[in-house]
């Protein structure tokens, strides 16, 4: 309205419509999920978010599990993670983001071949120990952390400047055997 055909063009008699998308506001509330399944499969989902002219962020947990479909084929995983992004300007933001997890997985459980799949569906092991892996029962824990600055120059183009943290430590048996009480 008004003087809006000076700003953008003749083709603006009637007006213009200026939308100005607020970053992160998609993500901005409380966010509950979980799905259940056969073989004890379960995933729980918590995440916040927030959203507003300074900025966003979010936090969220996450828990997965299963079990007994594979021989040996038992997981789980829970993760905490969050981001949290502080607007400097229209075309700059600063943004710090973390990932803590832990996961245990039993290795075994990959089914090999189409005749192995339709004959072992759930790669159970014979009593000869045949198909075992030699190694299994992983636990990692993972932590990441991040710290970016990003410059969006528009037409000239835009800088980006990453840091970051990526710790690893993860226990595994190796080798694994298996005896009966007569030593076979």
């Amino acid at each position: 309205k008004g003087s809006a055909s000076y700003l953008f063009g003749e083709d603006a008699l009637a007006g213009a419509v200026i939308i100005t998308t607020k970053r992160g506001a998609k993500y901005s509330g409380l966010t509950l999920a979980g799905e259940y399944g056969s073989y004890y499969y379960n995933k729980e989902l918590t995440r916040l978010g927030l959203a507003g002219e300074w900025g966003s962020g979010h936090l969220q947990a996450s828990r997965r599990s299963s079990s007994e479909y594979y021989d040996q084929g038992e997981y789980g995983s829970s993760y905490v993670d969050g981001k949290l992004q502080y607007y400097l300007s229209k075309t700059s933001d600063l943004t710090f983001g973390f990932e803590l997890s832990d996961r245990e997985k039993d290795s075994h459980g990959n089914v090999k071949g189409k005749t192995e799949a339709e004959t072992n569906p759930t790669s159970k092991v014979d009593p000869l120990g045949k198909s075992r892996d030699y190694s299994r029962h992983y636990d990692v824990n993972l932590d990441k952390y991040s710290l970016i600055y990003s410059n969006d120059y528009r037409e000239s183009g835009n800088l980006l400047i990453t840091a970051y943290q990526y710790g690893d430590h993860t226990e595994f048996w190796s080798a694994p055997q298996k005896y009966a009480l007569n030593g076979s």
